[in-house]
């Protein structure tokens, strides 16, 4: 009988312990966190403004995350233009602690680098980010990275000039509070110069008053020349309009926009392989390489680079574009 009873609470014991080492095993997996694998990454959007370029850089970056197979969750923002509304979006970041933030356009970058802290910072289609102050805490230890969409002016300039070899003036609208859109305006005007052609500049704050800035210069140029300025681009199809009833000619650098308006030649990156080509960067980073913040500042390969013509408004225009163009062109 003792001999039983000594098995029966052995036993006991042994289906106790066993219970027990199943509920500890359970309450240590409810407890654990969440492996690398399973943890939802927060990544933190923030754009200027919407128009094709930007929008195509921020879908394409996303569709390139999605397809790594990470679990991500975005927190699309849309600054509407407004300086004062890229800083409230990078606290909102900071508050939220997102586990990354990308910035598409010069003011909402610029916004990002000088509200983080601790967060690491991509940017996309920034015309120059060293000049425009993004690399401005790398020394210090933050870590950005991305890439630029610097326009190659003088490209641009040649092919207008081969289009138009009689070009006397140039006409061009800025926005003068983006520090690229001030940029690409004094190096188009020197560029203008050097070739012999004058530019006829026109200022705006807001995208209310570019039509009015296009009919303020449009009788003084024989062709306008927009450069990936966001709040003209944003505004293009007023540009546009200005620029069909007077019969001048109107280039682009936004190959994006230029189906939605009457613009006679578009030439520029593609700003769809600008957002994938972000989105790798990214991924790599996701993946655990560090290296990619040894580079600050990375260029698309000039192949990426292409031309919108539109037919009709050439033919329109009596304007001959020379073969070479023709054969690059969408």
């Amino acid at each position: 009988m003792k001999k039983n009873s000594a098995i029966t609470i052995f036993a006991t014991l042994a289906v106790v312990v066993s219970l027990l080492s199943a509920c500890k095993g359970k309450d240590q997996a409810e407890s654990a966190p969440e492996s690398a694998e399973e943890k939802t990454i927060q990544i933190g959007i923030s754009k200027i403004i919407a128009h094709p370029a930007l929008d195509a850089v921020e879908q394409n970056i996303i569709a390139v995350v999605e397809q790594s197979g990470k679990s991500v969750n975005f927190n699309l923002q849309d600054a509407a233009g407004e300086t004062s509304a890229a800083n409230s979006i990078a606290q909102l970041f900071q508050n939220e602690n997102v586990d990354l933030a990308i910035g598409i356009a010069t003011p909402t970058a610029q916004a990002l680098v000088q509200n983080l802290n601790g967060i690491p910072i991509f940017y996309s289609a920034i015309t120059d980010p060293e000049g425009a102050g993004l690399l401005s805490k790398v020394d210090s230890g933050m870590k950005v990275t991305g890439y630029s969409d610097l326009t190659p002016i003088a490209d641009h300039i040649a092919t207008i000039l081969s289009i138009q070899p009689d070009l006397a003036t140039i006409g061009q609208i800025y926005s003068s509070d983006e520090d690229n859109a001030r940029v690409l305006n004094e190096t188009t005007a020197k560029i203008a110069a050097d070739n012999g052609v004058k530019l006829v500049s026109a200022a705006v704050s807001n995208t209310s008053e570019v039509r009015d800035a296009a009919l303020s210069i449009i009788d003084k140029v024989d062709a306008l020349y927009i450069t990936v300025d966001n709040k003209v681009i944003s505004a293009l199809a007023a540009v546009s309009e200005v620029a069909d009833l007077s019969n001048i000619p109107l280039y682009t650098a936004d190959p994006s926009s230029a189906p939605d308006a009457k613009v006679a030649v578009a030439m520029g990156f593609d700003y769809a392989s600008m957002g994938k080509a972000s989105g790798e960067l990214i991924v790599r980073y996701l993946d655990g390489d560090q290296s990619v913040f040894d580079t600050p500042v990375n260029y698309l390969a000039i192949e990426y680079q292409t031309f919108v013509i539109n037919q009709e408004q050439v033919a329109k225009l009596g304007l001959t574009v020379p073969d070479y163009i023709v054969e690059q062109a969408k």
